[in-house]
Formats: C-alpha cells, structure tokens, sequence
C-alpha cells in the first residue's frame, strides 16, 4: 500500500498547526508515512501528523523539523539533509526522501526513492519511474531496528493497524459531523428563507391571477360594449370616437336642459308652498271666527229661552188677576 496525501481520509486535515491542509502541502509526512511503512510500521499520514504536533515538530505551522522525527517516532532518525541532490549519497541509503521540482517554480515537491529507478509518488499514491522526476535535495533518514523478513503480520500489528484505521475514520467522521451540522444549519435557514419566498411569490401569483380575471372580464364587457354601440350608431369601431363626441356633447346640452327646468320647477314649487301656507293661515282664521260665531248663536239661543221663562210667568199671572 502507497499511503496518498490526497486520501479522503485526512486529505482535509490541517498541516501541522498551520491553516494549509495535508492534501495540499503534507507531501513530506506522506513520504515519512510510506518510508515508515517500508520497514513494517504502518503510520499514515493522520497519525504522523499528529505525533508531530505532539512533539512540537513543524516550524512556522507546517515546516518539518527533521530532528524531531526521532522524538516522535524512536525507531527512526534524521541523519542528513542535501540541499543538492547527490545520486551516490541517495542510492546508498534507500529508501531516501527525495526533493524534486513541482510544477510550480515557488513550490518544492518530496517523493520516496525506493530504488534506483522508482519512486512513491505521495500526491496521488502511486509507483512512479524516477526518470520522471527532476531532483534537488534529498534526506536520509535511518531505520534503527534491522529490515523485518517478510511473514505474516502479528496479532499485534493487525490491532495497531485496526487502531489506526479507526482513529482515521473517528477523526473524519468528528470532521464530516461538524461539516454535516454546519450545512444542516444552512439548509435549514436556506429552506426557510425559500419558504418565506414561495409564500410571498404564492400571494402575487393569487394576486396577479385575479388581476387578470378582471382584466379579461372588462375587456370582454368593453368588447361588448364597443360591439353595442357599433350596432345603436351604425358605424366601424374607428368611427366610434368621433360620434361618440357628439353624443356627449348632446347629452351635456341635454343635461343643462334638464337642469334648468329642475331649478324652474323648483320655484315654482317654493311659490305654490308660499301660496299654501298663506291659506292654511286663513282658513284657520275663518275656523277660529266661526267658533266665535258658534258661541255667539248658543248665547243667543240661551238668551231667547230665558225670554220664553218670563213672558209664561207674565201670562200666568195675568190669569190669576182675571
């Protein structure tokens, strides 16, 4: 297995303590990773990055500090750094790290030279020829316990490695979890400001469509009233206009006609009114003096029996004297 400094796994991962991520920039600890693992120690590149830490191992964030390889891991050592590559010097201690040139001129790039004419490729994990590459430093680092024969792994190494496997997989899971929780909380406000939205487009739509019911509905009355006064003036639509000015224009004569003869008939209400309460007043004079006359003919009638009483006392007593 060729560790990649691109796994999924720890390819998100933050260099060191710098801002940089493994998949970017961890090229040098994925090639420690797979020299490691040459000799039968598996350590990927999430663990390397870790005990480095651990140790203070990285200048500046994310710079190696060869020398605290050892602190970190005892059974290796830093021995030398060439700042010029040296093929005799690497040949006689592979597996060596080896510097070579990126793509880019402001870049550095560290494979693993396993043998004269092969490398471990750490960006992509893969076994590449070394004629490839373009080399311009190296650093020997030495294992300090004798090159294991090839056997089966022992039931310690499998646990090791099962550890590490889950420690890989626990990190990323807490990494994807925090991830997870931040874009559910992203979707959950993008969901509601989105369903405030369609409510809000929901209520113009509704809105609109009545706007437009009652559009349709008056053009169709107007059409109908066009069609209505096409048949009463006998005339094209075009031509509706200029008699339709006409017909207004009698009819405001019309109107101011009427008006008049309102205010007319008005007065001449108000007079009559006038001339009937003058009436009224008299007819109840009339009434009051005929209620005096009344009184005056029943005096009269009373008078006229008390006259009778006393011409029959007269007779009679006329009688009594004969």
């Amino acid at each position: 297995m060729i560790y990649s400094q691109n796994d999924k796994a720890w390819r998100d991962i933050k260099l060191g303590r710098s801002s940089v991520s493994i998949g970017n920039f961890g090229c040098v600890i994925t090639s420690l990773s797979n020299l490691m693992a040459y000799y039968g120690e598996k350590h990927n590149p999430l663990v390397v990055n870790s005990k480095l830490k651990t140790v203070n191992g990285f200048l500046k964030g994310n710079l190696l500090i060869w020398a605290k390889i050892k602190e970190a891991f005892p059974n290796f050592e830093w021995k030398w750094r060439g700042y010029k590559y040296e093929n005799g010097v690497v040949d006689e201690n592979l597996p060596c790290l080896v510097e070579v040139k990126a793509p880019s001129p402001y870049m550095k790039h560290w494979v693993l030279k396993i043998d004269k004419e092969r490398v471990y490729d750490p960006y992509r994990g893969t076994d590449e020829p070394f004629s490839k590459y373009t080399p311009t430093g190296y650093s020997i680092i030495k294992y300090l316990k004798p090159k294991p024969t090839p056997k089966e792994k022992s039931d310690l190494e499998k646990c090791l490695r099962q550890s590490e496997l889950l420690i890989t997989e626990l990190h990323q899971l807490k990494e994807n979890y925090a991830k997870s929780e931040e874009e559910n909380q992203k979707y959950k406000e993008d969901q509601d400001k989105l369903r405030k939205c369609i409510k809000g487009l929901t209520g113009e739509i509704g809105e609109l469509q009545g706007t437009i019911k009652v559009h349709e509905k008056n053009k169709e009355e107007y059409k109908t009233f066009v069609e209505k006064l096409q048949v009463m003036f006998n005339c094209s639509e075009e031509a509706l206009i200029p008699n339709m000015k006409k017909l207004l224009a009698s009819e405001s004569n019309y109107q101011k006609t009427i008006k008049d003869l309102k205010d007319e008939y008005d007065s001449y209400k108000s007079n009559k009114e006038t001339e009937i309460g003058q009436l009224r007043g008299e007819i109840e004079q009339l009434k009051r003096h005929a209620s005096n006359l009344e009184v005056r003919l029943d005096q009269l009638e009373d008078k006229d029996k008390t006259n009778e009483s006393i011409f029959d006392i007269i007779k009679k007593l006329f009688r009594k004297e004969k």
